[in-house]
């Protein structure tokens, strides 16, 4: 017999995920480019697959509701369905190889000032994003060393945890 799940509470717990986000960046928001959100996304991602997207765009409508929708927030609906589109790409590849996920993770944070330039293009000119994304490097090297570490560190424990809690909470 399969068991159904109940798509109201489904929802109520992808919307929870993606506060869990929001709540964990703000939290850590005083640190200059060292966020959960990268690491959280790549780990539901491995657990729930596309349903990833829901969490991600939550915490998106969160994130822009409560400190302003302004061109800053275009990059923010690109970078994180786009990583959740990395994550789904790459999950056959890397199975269940946290060391993978944490290099996936930091060449992510890496590049993540090239992604989060492009609505500038679109904005200002190809020349403003540019100037932009080159500004920005040595935060995205502060950003890719994050992630990896983070992931390295607590990737596989919290893929673990989550992954049963969310199992145990989705039956």
């Amino acid at each position: 017999m399969s068991h159904r799940v109940n798509p109201i509470k489904e929802m109520i717990i992808l919307s929870l995920l993606g506060t869990i986000v929001f709540v964990l960046q703000s939290a850590l928001s005083f640190l200059p480019n060292i966020e959960p959100v990268s690491f959280l996304l790549i780990i539901y991602t491995l657990i729930l697959g596309k349903k990833a997207i829901i969490p991600a765009m939550v915490f998106n409508m969160l994130i822009g509701l409560l400190r302003g929708m302004g061109t800053w927030w275009f990059g923010y609906l690109i970078v994180w369905p786009l990583l959740v589109l990395i994550v789904l790409l790459f999950k056959n590849i890397i199975k269940e190889n946290f060391l993978g996920w944490s290099i996936l993770s930091g060449v992510f944070g890496l590049i993540f000032g090239a992604l989060y330039a492009i609505p500038q293009i679109i904005i200002t000119s190809p020349s403003v994003a540019l100037a932009y994304w080159i500004r920005g490097i040595p935060y995205d090297i502060v950003h890719m060393v994050g992630n990896y570490f983070i992931m390295l560190i607590l990737g596989k424990r919290i893929y673990k945890l989550l992954s049963s809690l969310l199992k145990k909470s989705l039956n």
